[in-house]
């Protein structure tokens, strides 16, 4: 029996189960996150001739990302009835195809969904920042003023 560390056995495991953990992640994440960190705009280039409404097929790719399914479900019905409710058009199955096509391309960042990094463009931006008065190196005008007793 070879023993390993526990780091080595959680790097195993997370190499084991690489592509569980971006799905994971892709189930968890709603479309507002993958947004961010997914290039949509190749996947509704390859789409988008199936759609006469650019407004249906953004919601057509919104609801991808973000309508819940069991794993009993049977995806290609669940994308098929997904796209005639928005559309009111016949599915055309070449649709699953490209969409498989487009992640396959895109494999490399679905992968690296577990590094999804969010910075915040307005308000308070702090890591990790231990303070004892006012908080510096805030984005922004925030300043908390404590009066001190001066001696």
């Amino acid at each position: 029996m070879t023993t390993i560390s526990l780091l080595a056995g959680i790097y195993t495991f997370f190499q084991t189960h690489e592509g569980d953990i971006a799905s994971k992640m892709i189930a968890s994440a709603g479309y507002d996150i993958l947004k961010k960190s997914l290039d949509f705009k190749s996947l509704k280039d390859k789409i988008g001739g199936f759609f006469k409404k650019k407004e249906d097929q953004d919601e057509f790719i919104k609801q991808l990302c973000d309508v819940k399914i069991d794993n009993e479900t049977n995806t290609e019905q669940s994308v098929k009835s997904t796209y005639e409710k928005i559309t009111g058009d016949t599915f055309q199955p070449e649709i699953i195809n490209l969409i498989k096509e487009w992640m396959s391309q895109h494999h490399g960042e679905i992968q690296n969904l577990n590094n999804i990094t969010i910075s915040n463009s307005t308000g308070f931006n702090i890591g990790v920042q231990s303070a004892q008065g006012n908080i510096v190196n805030v984005q922004g005008d925030y300043n908390i003023n404590h009066n001190k007793d001066e001696d």
